[in-house]
């Protein structure tokens, strides 16, 4: 015996009313205008944040091509004509100023280092190293560091280093120092080549080298830097 089956009619759904379709529309059009509300209000903490980390990014990844520093710290005046004069540390410096945390710092001399730097517990710290003097006999001290925890999206950065005076009076061996360089090798470690000049009195005598060097500076979990000097 067959049994034939008639075909089974399409299921006749009932059509989506135009106010399902309003709600819908309407939820959409409230948060779109949360949204936008928000983003007016907070606009300005968000083009901070953004504006901060991306700065420091630039920071983090900036170096100078190596060359001498300033031997003797210039005054404000010569400062500014130097960083617009010189492109060693001019875009350093215009990364900087983005900073809210850069612009406390006390600046005492020309800029040696600017770069991010990572202690040996995996802390990641911007290290900014200044100049105060060229002294072959106290080569050691020839440096300020400032170390900032930089900037995020969602973390403002910070200086980390307390704020200090300075007053310098010590006997004097001229020196050339350049300008700061990471070392590829190990996240934490700043190198400064220098050479130790002859004593000479005549102004316009071409200087002597006579011995070369590296001063070390590693970042110390601590967040301070430790800092000696190595002859070649």
């Amino acid at each position: 015996m067959i049994v034939r089956m008639s075909a089974v009619p399409p299921l006749d759904y009932a059509p989506r009313t135009k106010r399902r379709l309003s709600r819908r529309i309407l939820i959409l059009l409230m948060l779109t205008i949360s949204f936008a509300i928000s983003i007016h209000y907070y606009r300005q903490t968000i083009y901070t944040a953004f504006a901060c980390a991306y700065w420091a990014r630039q920071c983090a990844n900036f170096t100078a091509r190596d060359g001498v520093i300033t031997r003797s710290p210039p005054t404000c005046a010569q400062r500014l004509e130097e960083i617009e004069r010189r492109d060693q540390f001019r875009h350093g410096w215009s990364y900087t100023s983005k900073l809210p945390q850069f612009q406390i710092v006390s600046q005492f001399g020309p800029t040696a280092f600017l770069h991010e730097r990572i202690s040996p517990s995996g802390h990641r710290r911007l290290v900014l190293a200044e100049l105060i003097r060229s002294n072959a006999l106290h080569l050691e001290k020839s440096f300020i560091f400032d170390v900032f925890e930089p900037s995020t999206l969602f973390h403002p950065g910070r200086r980390i280093t307390p704020n200090y005076g300075l007053m310098i009076s010590e006997l004097d061996k001229p020196a050339e120092i350049h300008f700061g360089q990471p070392d590829p090798q190990d996240s934490s470690h700043i190198t400064f080549s220098y050479a130790v000049l002859k004593v000479n009195f005549d102004p316009h005598a071409i200087p002597e080298v006579e011995s070369r060097g590296i001063i070390d500076a590693w970042l110390q979990d601590d967040d301070t830097v430790r800092v000696t000097v190595r002859d070649h």
